[in-house]
């Protein structure tokens, strides 16, 4: 059990890194997909999303298409 919360630490760690160098490179809050704007209440749902609602739908379907 330790060893799960470490793992899940390390991996929020690494997301809140993420943005905090998306911020100082002027990218945070855009789309690493296709590179429009994040909605802002998605952002505020939660800052670790790096796709806005277009593309992590796209994502789901094909992620669902290569299950089956």
């Amino acid at each position: 059990m330790h060893h799960q919360m470490n793992s899940r630490n390390a991996a929020k760690l690494a997301r809140v890194i993420e943005a905090l160098n998306k911020i100082d490179g002027n990218t945070y809050g855009l789309c690493q997909d296709c590179g429009e704007d994040i909605q802002e209440k998605r952002l505020l749902h939660n800052p670790y999303f790096v796709t806005c609602i277009s593309c992590a739908e796209q994502r789901e379907v094909e992620s669902k298409r290569k299950r089956f």
